[in-house]
Parts: C-alpha cells; structure tokens; sequence
C-alpha cells in the first residue's frame, strides 16, 4: 500500500485579495458596493443616488483607463466612518408644554 500524505492546510498563511461572488478584488480596509450597502442596510442603486447628489460617502473608481466607468468601486473604510459621524443628529428637546396629571 502506498503511505498516505500527511494532511494539507486548507488555509493559506499567504495574506492576499480575494475574489468575492461578484469578481471583485477584497482589499484589506475597503469595501466594495455590495459590501457597503449590506452593511448600511441601504441598496447599491442608492448608494449610486447618493454618489450622483454628491452626498454620498467618498469613493475609489478604478477604471481600466479607457474612460469606461465599469471598473472597480471602492470605498475606504475611514471614509465611510467620518462620512457616518458627519451626519450624526443630535435629538433636541420638545419645546411644548409639560402636560399635568389630573388628581
């Protein structure tokens, strides 16, 4: 009988991108378009609305140079976190009378 090959790893100790379901590269402190709007709870075409009204988070477009804009979008997470705290609201305090109980 043939002697049996000791067990291999199934994770890599290499750190390197990943492909996702979409094809699109994981780079380590970015996110894509689906990522982010999965996260936010929010879809991608609005996350595009948001990028067309300029209000929307910042974003990384690498384009393949031709000046189609199909290449990958991506957002960097600190981006993503200050635009976030920028649109923190502070609740105020009602300005109406209290209401009395009736005894």
């Amino acid at each position: 009988m043939p002697a049996k090959r000791p067990a291999r790893s199934k994770r890599s100790t290499r750190s390197k991108p990943k492909n996702n379901s979409h094809g699109d590269i994981e780079i380590p402190g970015f996110l894509s378009r689906e990522e982010l709007s999965r996260r936010l709870r929010l879809s991608v075409r609005t996350l595009d609305r948001l990028n067309t009204a300029r209000t929307g988070p910042p974003r990384i477009e690498i384009t393949s140079g031709t000046g189609r804009r199909h290449g990958l979008v991506a957002y960097k997470l600190e981006h993503v976190a200050a635009w976030l705290s920028a649109r923190a609201v502070t609740p105020q305090p009602l300005n109406r009378p209290r209401l009395r109980r009736a005894r």
